[in-house]
């Protein structure tokens, strides 16, 4: 692939897709992820980051917890799905218009992303007004460790999104990205090249990158608790 310099508009622009890829995949397992494990009657733990629920010491207790989820929030759960399904497509799309430097695609993908997300952030705001200590839809952010690069770019730097796990930062951040997409759009630099970890092995449960893997994930712990979700 031919060397090509990385204006810093392409760059800033990429990196807040990047890190938005990466809170949506750390939220793409929500309704089967626990953050608080009982280990016993006296004792919670509190786990950064959660845990499945099939590798709790109780799982007979953790099943029981993510099926009371469906019951009280089984079509939060669908719309979850069906966002975090969609935004995968989404980005495979991206990954497509990188390797053809299809600017016009990418950024029209980027645009339905960006739509399709502050639904989502109402849809968890929705959920956790009514849910309240119940909720287990977490506005999407990304986790500390993930790093940006682009090919020939100038610097790797730490991907950041949402770090206060709030909807007003959240939004923010995405309406930030919509209205940098017109720009991107009709620039005549050639696409640089970015890496969007979709289908690769690239870790292992909650810390795999992998959008694919963590979706496919959710899943099955869903339909192992109850839900069916074919036709989803």
């Amino acid at each position: 692939m031919e060397e090509q310099k990385v204006t810093k508009e392409d760059y800033d622009f990429l990196w807040r897709i990047v890190s938005l890829q990466h809170a949506l995949v750390s939220s793409s397992a929500d309704p089967v992820v626990l953050r608080t494990i009982k280990e016993g009657a006296d004792f919670e733990m509190t786990v950064y980051g959660g845990m499945y629920y099939d590798v709790c010491r109780n799982e007979k207790l953790a099943v029981s917890t993510v099926r009371k989820r469906i019951e009280l929030a089984e079509s939060d759960i669908r719309q979850h799905f069906k966002f975090h399904k969609k935004a995968l497509e989404y980005f495979l799309e991206m990954d497509r218009a990188i390797i053809s430097g299809d600017r016009g695609l990418f950024s029209d993908n980027c645009e339905v992303l960006c739509k399709d997300s502050l639904e989502y952030f109402a849809l968890v705001k929705d959920h956790k007004e009514r849910l309240r200590e119940s909720s287990f839809l977490v506005y999407p952010f990304c986790h500390p460790g993930h790093y940006f690069h682009v090919l020939n770019g100038p610097f790797v730097k730490t991907c950041d999104f949402n770090p206060y796990e709030s909807y007003l930062q959240g939004t923010s951040g995405v309406q930030d990205i919509t209205e940098k997409i017109p720009d991107f759009k009709i620039r005549q630099d050639k696409l640089p090249y970015v890496h969007l970890p979709l289908n690769e092995q690239e870790g292992a449960g909650l810390s795999d990158i992998n959008f694919k893997n963590n979706l496919a994930t959710n899943k099955l712990l869903l339909e192992r608790a109850g839900l069916d979700l074919r036709g989803n």
